[in-house]
């Protein structure tokens, strides 16, 4: 039975630190780092109680309890701090306040190391026998009890927060606090026996409370995924987010995505992990700029499929001990919606509702934009175009005919010119085309065309055929730094007024006789 008790106690140390090791080994941006150096804390202290049981005398025993104390003074470090991560809680616990719980588990190694010089923490120690096993029986010095207070504050203030993490997680999260819960207070009980005397024969039963919270951990790897991350329930959030989420190595490798990457950016690879940024992004060649920059900053890209769908992406970078850059992380919002309804906000300030063509805020707008494009010296002309005696439309037909009489005659210059030349609603009933890289004559000769198909043509609203005339002004001028625009459409104006004078339905040019 002895054997078997040390074997148990000498099991658990194996597997504690498979366990150690293993989240170690399997541990993401350093995440789950505090529950491996509990886990190998734990392994220590069950290797040195199991040789403890097997000292033939005390001052061997001793030997194994300086060690197995090594392990034991970190137990309620690496305990709270891998318990607050574990929770969410971690940033409740200060710098500071860590460094004083290591400082307390550090003072407490030494004081035991250098026992024999103070005994602050064992007073007395007297050997005894229990069958084969070899039982230390202490007699705590002032530090001791000290101790006692130190690791009960830890375990209650993890305790504390695991209940309340698990009160407030959804039900599918449950059996993971449950696991951890049951573990974590495995080695407690344990050691609430022992100190309360009720143990047998005055063993520690900790040690042996950690092969119950060994096989519980390797219960939750298996079946719970346990410490695959550290929160899960970030990770869920993350993951279900529409929004693509990046981690990026300072070379541009992916090291770690959440599923939005995959659906919206199809790759050829089965694994973004590992891939470099350019690879996956080629065709955004505005993203690939922003990450080589070594600033934050954000860009808006496009998809370049047939979806429209536009994303914000922001990249911030993450920073370690003396600020030195760690990775960065590359945050893609979709802003469809947004470009969507700035689009229709642009297209109400720049188009005429009734038309559909623009307004004469945009046509000043686009006139300033192509006279940016063309050489000095390039023809421009303005042709001013209005209907005849509209007002008799309105008059005879109603308001709602006279619209109608608008919209058809919007098409049918929209129809009538060239797909580089602007055309816009003036005003009321008249409209304007400005047409680049266009001689008078050519102008002139557009708008006899322009005048023939409105006359021409036979407007129908509600069984009534609707007829109207058109008169037009045409004005040159010649692209340049200084081109004036309004000059040019002022001309126009006042060769579209001597077209009136001459008895409408006419075209007149700008200094060219009737």
């Amino acid at each position: 039975m002895e054997y078997f008790i040390i074997g148990a106690i000498f099991a658990a140390g194996m597997v504690l630190s498979g366990i150690g090791v293993y989240v170690l080994l399997e541990s993401r941006r350093g995440q789950n780092l505090w529950f491996a150096g509990f886990a190998l804390a734990a392994a220590v202290h069950c290797f040195g109680y199991a040789f403890e049981l097997t000292a033939s005398t005390l001052e061997m025993a001793f030997v194994f309890i300086r060690l197995e104390y090594v392990g034991i003074a970190l137990q309620p470090f690496f305990g709270i701090l891998a318990t607050l991560e574990f929770t969410g809680d971690s940033k409740r616990l200060d710098r500071r306040m860590a460094w004083g719980l290591l400082c307390l588990s550090v003072l407490t190694v030494i004081l035991v190391h250098t026992n024999s010089l103070h005994h602050l923490y064992y007073t007395g120690l007297e050997l005894s026998r229990a069958g084969r096993l070899t039982i230390v029986h202490v007699t705590p010095g002032i530090w001791y009890w000290i101790f006692v207070a130190y690791v009960e504050l830890c375990f209650a203030v993890g305790a504390i927060a695991l209940v309340r993490a698990m009160k407030k997680a959804p039900a599918d999260l449950k059996p993971q606090y449950r696991t951890y819960l049951a573990g974590f207070l495995a080695p407690v009980i344990g050691g609430h026996i022992y100190l309360l005397g009720l143990s047998p024969h005055s063993m520690d039963l900790a040690p042996c409370s950690l092969l119950v919270m060994s096989v519980l951990i390797i219960h939750g790897l298996n079946s719970n995924r346990l410490f695959n991350v550290i929160p899960l329930a970030q990770r869920r959030v993350i993951d279900s987010m529409n929004d693509i989420v990046i981690i990026v190595s300072v070379d541009n490798r992916i090291i770690d995505h959440n599923p939005s990457l995959q659906r919206l950016f199809p790759y050829d690879s089965h694994d973004y992990l590992g891939e470099h940024l350019s690879a996956v992004f080629c065709d955004y060649p505005e993203l690939l700029e922003l990450m080589a920059t070594s600033s934050d900053g954000c860009v808006k890209i496009g998809l370049k499929d047939d979806s429209g769908r536009s994303f914000r992406a922001s990249v911030n970078t993450i920073l370690g001990r003396g600020n030195k850059p760690l990775a960065k992380y590359l945050l893609m919002t979709d802003i469809t919606s947004e470009m969507r309804m700035v689009y229709s906000m642009k297209k109400l300030a720049n188009i005429d509702s009734l038309t559909q063509i623009a307004n004469r805020r945009s046509l000043y707008s686009q006139i300033k934009d192509l006279n940016k494009q063309y050489e000095s010296g390039v023809p421009v002309c303005a042709i001013m175009i209005d209907i005849d005696d509209f007002k008799s439309v309105n008059d005879a037909h109603g308001h709602a005919a006279g619209d109608s009489a608008l919209r058809e005659v919007a098409s049918l210059l929209k129809t009538g010119i060239r797909s580089q030349d602007v055309l816009a609603r003036y005003g009321g009933e008249e409209f304007i085309i400005i047409a680049f890289d266009m001689g008078l004559d050519h102008a002139v000769a557009l708008a006899e065309r322009l005048r023939e198909k409105i006359s021409d043509a036979e407007i129908v609203y509600e069984g009534h055929t609707i007829q109207v005339t058109a008169s037009a002004g045409v004005a040159e001028a010649s692209t340049a730094p200084d081109f004036d625009g309004e000059r040019l459409i002022a001309d126009s104006d006042a060769a579209l007024y001597a077209a009136k004078e001459s008895g409408k339905n006419q075209v007149r040019a700008q200094n060219l006789p009737a």
